[in-house]
């Protein structure tokens, strides 16, 4: 059964008989001192003592108070509170258990705002943008549709070369999305009419620099162009090409830059 602990609200209490035992001689200290002052006071007026003596009991009580805060001030540290609202997730400790300092008590999780990350094809990365909104659809509860808002686009690749993309959405009123759970991300991936598909066997060269053959006069020339994604066994041509362009999509074994070539 999940616990909700809102801000502020008591996680632990640590043992602090100790401490309110060491408070209380201090508050005595400072009564008897208080007292000494008082007396001391009385007497250096009618120089019946020195006033050293004086000096020496309104320092022990300047220290006393200060003994006397430090303890107040462990002793509220002894109260450990959630410091913002959030679920346990995992209890650490039990009663009777010791603490120490760096040593973990509890696990707390906030749900209400999640953080959902994929990885992406450097090829697909143009399809995010920050602060863009897509819809976020968790497997356990597909019914439910998130708009989540990127937040991060990964600078560096993965071993797989896909991009980390992350997304800052709110969960649902009763919480319904538990950390670590998987999901999907639906984005639209309409492109412009005009940008042209070819069949990837139109393309020759590397991924760093594709090019075509465009039919120039009867010639073959070779185009450098831009690939925006690929569909299937096509790519969506972003830049390199025009309207009315002629490409040469097969026999591409024999043909060169130059090359005379006869349309159909």
């Amino acid at each position: 059964m999940k616990e909700v602990m809102l801000k502020g609200q008591t996680l632990i209490k640590l043992d602090d008989a100790l401490l309110k035992l060491q408070l209380q001689s201090t508050l005595i200290q400072i009564e008897g001192l208080e007292a000494d002052v008082k007396r001391y006071s009385i007497l250096a007026e009618s120089d019946a003592i020195q006033g050293v003596q004086l000096e020496k009991s309104q320092l022990g009580l300047k220290s006393a108070h200060v003994q006397r805060n430090i303890l107040l001030e462990q002793i509220s540290k002894t109260v450990v509170v959630a410091p913002f609202n959030s679920i346990v997730t995992l209890k650490m400790t039990e009663v009777g258990s010791f603490a120490a300092p760096g040593v973990p008590l509890f696990q707390l999780t906030d749900i209400s705002s999640i953080r959902f990350t994929i990885q992406v094809p450097e090829h697909d990365l143009n399809l995010f943008q920050i602060s863009q909104v897509a819809k976020i659809q968790a497997d356990a509860n597909p019914n439910i549709l998130l708009s989540g808002k990127t937040s991060l686009i990964g600078s560096k690749s993965t071993m797989a070369n896909t991009y980390p993309v992350q997304f800052l959405l709110k969960n649902t009123a009763d919480l319904k999305i538990k950390a670590g759970m998987f999901g999907k991300v639906m984005v639209s991936k309409s492109t412009d009419a005009r940008q042209p598909l070819l069949p990837s066997s139109a393309i020759i060269g590397s991924f760093v620099k594709p090019q075509v053959y465009v039919v120039d006069n009867g010639k073959a020339r070779l185009q450098n162009i831009e690939i925006l994604r690929r569909v299937g066994g096509s790519a969506i041509i972003q830049s390199g090409l025009k309207e009315g362009d002629v490409i040469v999509t097969n026999g591409l074994i024999n043909l060169f830059d130059g090359a005379n070539v006869e349309t159909n």
